[in-house]
Order: structure tokens, then sequence, then C-alpha cells
């Protein structure tokens, strides 16, 4: 199957590659606000892991009792290039 593709097939994605406290800080910005955003369902990452700083011990020591208890293991949390596969999946599939 095969047919020409005209401009209103296109479809323009914005992935924001940064850490999260930055990412979240350009997502407000007024050039990107007003873009049309998804949110993906929740999805296991395969490859990243929240790795907090060494001069945030109380924060690390924090994060390794949750994982501990099993109330956050951060697996959760995707990185830029497995949300952009999941986004492709899902707009694959859906559409």
């Amino acid at each position: 199957f095969s047919r020409q593709a005209d401009a209103s097939d296109r479809l323009a994605v914005v992935v924001i590659d940064s850490k999260w406290d930055v990412a979240s800080a350009i997502g407000r910005r007024d050039s990107l606000r007003r873009l049309p955003c998804v949110r993906l369902s929740t999805y296991r990452t395969s490859f990243w892991r929240y790795h907090p700083q060494p001069k945030a011990n109380g924060k690390r020591d924090e994060a390794e009792l949750r994982r501990a208890r099993g109330e956050d293991d951060g697996d959760d949390m995707l990185c830029s290039l497995e949300a952009l596969f999941f986004f492709a999946r899902e707009l694959h599939e859906n559409g």
C-alpha cells in the first residue's frame, strides 16, 4: 500500500530533552505553552533510573528508603528516546 503524502499528513513533535526540573521550566515558556500537548499512558522504563546527585545525600537516602519499601522505584520516568518511541507507538495504534 502506498499513497502520496501531502502537507496535511505531516505532524511535528517537540520533545524536551533535558533534566526533569529544567524540562518543566522549558515547557512553561510562552513559545511552547501554546502548542497542543499530549499525555502518554504510563510505561515502565527499560533503561533510565533516578540517580540523585552525591551532594543531595539526604534525598538519595530518602529515595533508597522509598524504593526499599516498594513505594517509588522511578520505573515510570521515561528518558526522551523512550517517550518518543511510546508516542510513536500510541500514535500508530490509536491514530
